[in-house]
């Protein structure tokens, strides 16, 4: 179950454009999402935020590479991504 998960994330960062030191938002701090987290920053971008709406999985998000964390139930989301 967990081959599945993690061929989702690499397929994911794999189809993503890399620019040295980029930024990429993640939506949703889930099993995929986190994974999706942790490949992104092996790949090597800068700035990766993570968008959910339960704190905890944001928390999770910021230990396992995530640079920023916004949750869209107390701020505008769209804003402060384009911040």
């Amino acid at each position: 179950a967990m081959i599945e998960a993690v061929s989702i994330a690499v397929h994911a960062t794999n189809r993503t454009p890399k620019h040295l030191g980029g930024s990429v938002v993640v939506v949703g701090a889930g099993m995929i999402g986190l994974l999706c987290i942790q490949t992104l920053k092996l790949a090597g971008f800068a700035k990766i935020i993570a968008i959910d709406l339960e704190d905890e999985k944001l928390k999770l998000a910021l230990k396992l590479g995530a640079t920023h964390s916004i949750n869209p139930k107390n701020e505008d989301a769209v804003a402060r991504v384009l911040e």
